[in-house]
């Protein structure tokens, strides 16, 4: 028998202590805080941009989904972002309320996942937000 590391570790539900610890394996600065509601807020910077990781779903600290989700300032086209959702796979683009430009991916952790998938997750939302940055600035 081996002994079990944390690459051995199904998530079917996740803390903000755990998923602060894999941001920060990733090389970031996390923030771990709460939300209005009490539940864990993930608060970092990607290229000195802010983004943040919601935790939904929570029970006792737990959480069986989380968000990616950034806000950006400034008046963006509707059809600039229909735009983006029609040619891009991952990363979820809309205008929020006030109008402004706002990108999310979401994690769902329904069936157990491992800790490497959060990790390529990770990447993904670097790469996802870096290219919406890109896109919003061209």
């Amino acid at each position: 028998m081996g002994v079990f590391g944390k690459s051995d570790i199904i998530y079917s539900t996740i803390s903000g202590p755990e998923m602060t610890d894999i941001v920060r394996e990733m090389g970031f600065v996390p923030e771990l805080t709460t939300d209005s509601g009490g539940d864990p807020l993930i608060k970092l910077q990607i290229e000195g941009l802010r983004c943040q990781i919601v935790f939904y779903g929570c029970k006792d600290g737990r959480a069986s989904s989380i968000q990616f989700i950034a806000w950006f300032a400034g008046a963006v086209p509707l059809e600039k972002m229909n735009e983006w959702n029609r040619r891009k796979r991952f990363g979820k683009a809309y205008l929020d309320s006030d109008g402004d430009p706002c990108i999310n991916l979401d994690v769902d952790l329904d069936g157990g996942v491992r800790r490497e998938y959060l990790q390529e997750i990770m990447k993904r939302w670097r790469s996802v937000f870096a290219g919406f940055v890109s896109f919003l600035r061209d």
